[in-house]
């Protein structure tokens, strides 16, 4: 049995609760400054920004990603959920939704970088990359 959420690419970041944004953990980002450049996120046809939305269309998460040609992958940006649909049939939903933007853009994979390895090991399939983040 799913969520019943339907996702559906957002038209303007204000839409989006903020405490989706803030609950992201660790919040290593400014918030303020997501909001400040969303309206260059949102017309670049290489970001997705969405929202999952009840049958109310209140919104009750929200996911970013991108694609890079580059590397020819989808990079997930963040992922953030009401806490009521933390877990369980939500992540088969994502994962859903991410492989079928994978297949209609002829991505090779789809990467995504979280503080929580084991979590999105387990929920959502992920393995990890040979690949090392490095910061300065």
């Amino acid at each position: 049995m799913g969520t019943n959420l339907k996702f559906v690419k957002a038209t303007d970041i204000n839409m989006i609760p903020r405490y989706l944004f803030e609950q992201v953990k660790p919040a290593e980002y400014d918030i303020d400054r997501l909001y400040e450049w969303a309206p260059t996120l949102l017309n670049n046809p290489m970001n997705l920004l969405g929202v999952f939305i009840d049958k109310e269309e209140a919104i009750k998460g929200v996911m970013w990603s991108s694609y890079n040609p580059i590397s020819n992958n989808i990079q997930v940006h963040i992922l953030s959920m009401d806490r009521e649909y933390q877990g369980g049939p939500i992540c088969k939903e994502v994962a859903g939704i991410l492989e079928k933007l994978k297949k209609k853009i002829g991505a090779s994979g789809i990467v995504a970088t979280t503080t929580r390895p084991k979590a999105i090991e387990r929920k959502f399939g992920f393995s990890r990359s040979k690949s090392v983040i490095m910061e300065k």
